[in-house]
């Protein structure tokens, strides 16, 4: 089946299928990468206030001549604004200033917890709900299209979709009344996401992968079921990667500070290239990654501890966790094997990112 050009949102607008990931381009080498992204046709950009270069972002959309219907852009609420309804308006407000593109496609709120507190303050909720109310009345100004989430656990939107919160304005009570359209999560085979996904699924949120190389980490891109499809399919581990995003339905945003980079990350996902015969090879990854969650084998976050959350959000400079996967059945070990002749200890079910999970 081939990779999907784009997908349409509960709010109605099509996001396209790839787009360029920002994390940690700045300054003029970011202008320069969005403006060759655009250049060889990427439609979608992702930013976000902790990033820092929502400015340079916007100036390249500007000055690529592209019609600005043309260009999909999201941002990202950052967890240090997550403080009330005012704090997040005035964050947001300075966010659309910065890019200065006239609207945003899609904004986010980064991250369910806030910048300089623990994870476990019941108010999260409350600064999470009241955010969520400051975009609505963004959507409702027209300035804003479509809104979402990033890193949400299931928990974190089953609260939002049926709890109820105190109104800052007024005091009254009150609901959501705009479901999030999008769900941006870390990604990739080794950390599947199966039920989130699922969840989302049924509740019409589309599910976003960010991460989907494990930031570049030869854990997941040395891995011997990886390498073998690869080799099959005479692509290279980046680009397989990006196509398993595709072909469960995600929407992937590739990031690199290479320029030359750019174009071929962008031809690799093109409706034309498919290999379905040896990403069924990484369903078996897949399948063997979901077990290992399944059964509760989570470790302290952040090396153990439990400490503030760090602004960067998406990847902190924390030490990452690891999930050690235990030893599987004898017919999966012979598979393995028979097919790629590595040892089973090799293989590793990994997530390169903070976990939400212990946020109230």
């Amino acid at each position: 089946m081939a990779n999907p050009s784009s997908f349409t949102l509960s709010s109605g607008h099509v996001m396209p299928a790839v787009g360029l990931g920002t994390f940690r381009v700045k300054g003029e080498d970011c202008y320069n990468i969005v403006r060759e992204a655009l250049r060889v046709g990427y439609r979608l950009i992702d930013t976000a206030s902790v990033y820092r270069n929502e400015k340079e972002v916007g100036d390249a959309i500007r000055d690529s001549g592209i019609p600005r219907e043309e260009v999909f852009v999201t941002t990202k609420l950052s967890p240090r604004d997550q403080h009330g309804y005012e704090a997040a308006m005035r964050a947001m407000r300075m966010s659309i200033s910065r890019l200065n593109v006239g609207y945003i496609d899609l904004f986010l709120i980064h991250w369910p917890g806030r910048s300089g507190k623990r994870l476990e303050p019941k108010d999260n909720y409350q600064m999470r709900m009241e955010s969520w109310h400051a975009l609505e009345d963004l959507v409702e100004e027209g300035v804003v299209r479509s809104i979402g989430v990033s890193n949400y656990t299931q928990r974190h939107i089953e609260q939002m979709l049926t709890g109820t919160y105190t109104n800052a304005k007024d005091g009254s009570t009150r609901a959501i009344v705009i479901p999030p359209s999008v769900n941006q999560v870390e990604l990739h085979p080794l950390y599947p996401q199966t039920p989130l996904r699922r969840y989302c699924d049924l509740k019409g949120i589309h599910v976003q992968a960010y991460s989907s190389l494990g930031q570049g980490d030869e854990r997941l891109l040395k891995h011997p079921l990886l390498e073998y499809a690869s080799r099959k399919c005479d692509v290279s581990p980046f680009h397989l990667l990006l196509h398993w995003g595709l072909s469960i339905g995600c929407s992937v945003l590739p990031r690199t500070s290479n320029i030359e980079r750019v174009e071929s990350n962008l031809i690799s996902t093109q409706p034309d290239h498919a290999f379905p015969s040896y990403l069924s090879l990484l369903s078996s990854l897949v399948a063997e990654s979901d077990s290992i969650h399944s059964e509760g084998g989570r470790e302290g976050m952040h090396g153990g501890g439990r400490g503030n959350i760090d602004p960067s959000c998406a990847c902190p400079r924390s030490k990452r966790r690891e999930v050690v996967v235990e030893r599987v059945g004898e017919k999966r070990v012979a598979m393995y094997e028979s097919v790629i002749g590595c040892d089973i200890d090799q293989l590793q079910p990994i997530k390169f990112c903070w976990d939400p999970q212990d946020i109230e």
